[in-house]
């Protein structure tokens, strides 16, 4: 080995943060942004402090840093499922740069349909020292594992998505309203034999029904409220059973079940709207395009993922501040799968 790399090697062994801080005239934490989270840096600055570094062959342990300061910049997201959402990658997009304006990074993990399993990511990211989480799940009823065991920590996280515990942050479609007035414009169409699919018992669509039919002064039928598997296999028997039951509207609950919907209605030859009016609540940009185009409750996706970074920003800047839950709303887009009927009407 010769003496000048015998010498950097030396030299690592014994420059810290704050040696290099005090050689160069800047702060510790410049220092160590200039390497963890270099856009806080200007470009001049970062270049004369990794240059220096370099020269002494020494670059920062952040990992041990943040453990000393009980602090690693990051955020984790755990998924079950985001068919829901529009544009996911644009979501990722703008949730990281709303943490990125107050330097953390964001870590992403998604598909783990297996609770045991969305546990254990949540455990391994605590392990490694997650400054917040972020929890995108619709859970209605029961609990949630993961939600659970954050709640035994202090460590910031919200839910992305209905959970039945209020304490807990959350950020969801406001869907009760939404299943409301999409049933009220079926109502208003003369539809008086309406059904919803679902999959889980406690939907907020279900509250919505019993209330709307309360509200319009009409007698509500249990027996309209069919539920299928998340996959979704039984949903051609669900239909047979609809129409045996003389049903002439349909609430789907979201695009992916609805556009399995008009496939098995295309296959029997029963005809939209006039045979079968269908309605959903959509996040989606495709379904004017559908044959026919498809009359939904177009959920406000745009600054959502502002808001959830927002508020887990505001829940780790202070721990003891109120839990917040945030439903967004969207807007009636009427279209030609609700309308056959009321040409029909004299």
């Amino acid at each position: 080995m010769n003496t000048e790399v015998t010498n950097k090697v030396k030299a690592a062994k014994t420059v810290t943060m704050e040696h290099v801080a005090k050689e160069l005239n800047v702060s510790v934490s410049t220092v160590s942004r200039a390497f963890s989270r270099s856009y806080l840096v200007t470009s001049t600055t970062r270049e004369r402090i990794k240059k220096y570094c370099e020269k002494l062959n020494y670059r920062p342990n952040l990992n041990a840093r943040a453990i000393a300061m009980k602090k690693s910049q990051n955020i984790g997201f755990v998924a079950r499922d985001i068919s829901f959402m529009k544009n996911f990658e644009s979501f990722a997009v703008n949730l990281e740069e709303c943490l990125k304006q107050k330097g953390y990074r964001l870590q992403i993990e998604l598909g783990h349909s297996d609770p045991i399993q969305e546990n254990a990511i949540v455990e391994s990211m605590l392990d490694r020292l997650i400054d917040g989480i972020i929890i995108c799940s619709r859970h209605y009823i029961g609990t949630i594992e993961a939600v659970e065991t954050l709640k035994n920590t202090s460590v910031p996280f919200v839910v992305l998505g209905y959970y039945h515990d209020q304490l807990v942050n959350q950020v969801a479609e406001d869907i009760l309203s939404g299943a409301k007035i999409l049933l009220k414009h079926l109502i208003g169409l003369k539809h008086s034999r309406i059904a919803l699919i679902t999959y889980q018992e406690g939907d907020p669509r279900i509250s919505a029904f019993k209330q709307t039919y309360q509200e319009e002064g009409l007698s509500f039928d249990e027996g309209l409220i069919f539920h299928v598997s998340h996959d979704m296999r039984n949903l051609d028997k669900v239909i047979n059973e609809i129409l045996d039951k003389k049903v002439t509207a349909l609430l789907a609950i979201n695009d992916q079940m609805t556009a399995i919907i008009y496939r098995i209605c295309h296959r029997m030859k029963i005809k939209i709207p006039d045979d079968l009016a269908i309605a959903s609540i959509s996040t989606c940009n495709e379904t004017d395009i559908w044959n026919p185009p498809l009359t939904t409750y177009n959920v406000y996706h745009e600054n959502y993922a502002n808001l959830i970074g927002t508020i887990l920003l505001d829940k780790i800047a202070n721990p003891n501040g109120p839990n917040r839950i945030v439903h967004f709303g969207g807007e009636l887009i009427i279209r030609e799968s609700t309308l056959g009927l009321l040409r029909n009407i004299p």
